[in-house]
């Protein structure tokens, strides 16, 4: 049973970093709500929002790696390289993830940061101040 979690906001901090990542793949109100609320995605629910491209029983893995990697290696590698840098140049990923960098930067000093990291090792709850 796999889930994927963003539980950053719970500790005071945000996925500043991951949410650049996750804007290739999923629609941004679904990446804002996941980022806000913190809560775990299950496989369907991250495959029907884009994150996933398959769900696969376990004793199904292996099979399907293989048969991906057949299908991958049957093509232009040329190509396959070629267009995964053009995709890389769409967006000016540097650039985003510097900005990013600056802003988790900047929520890691705040108090809500500190607080959150002390409630979950303490095992509790965080106090938020307003």
């Amino acid at each position: 049973h796999l889930e994927f979690s963003l539980p950053e906001v719970k500790r005071g901090i945000f996925p500043m970093q991951v949410m650049g990542l996750l804007m290739r793949v999923m629609m941004p109100r679904n990446i804002i709500d996941w980022c806000i609320r913190g809560y775990s995605l299950s496989a369907n629910k991250a495959k029907k929002w884009g994150l996933i491209s398959k769900v696969v029983p376990k004793n199904k893995i292996d099979q399907e790696v293989k048969s991906w990697t057949k299908n991958v290696i049957e093509n232009s590698p040329k190509a396959i390289s070629l267009g995964l840098e053009a995709f890389e140049n769409l967006i000016d990923q540097e650039n985003n993830q510097k900005y990013l960098a600056k802003m988790l930067n900047k929520v890691l000093k705040s108090n809500d940061a500190k607080e959150g990291i002390t409630a979950f090792k303490e095992k509790r709850r965080p106090k938020w101040k307003k």
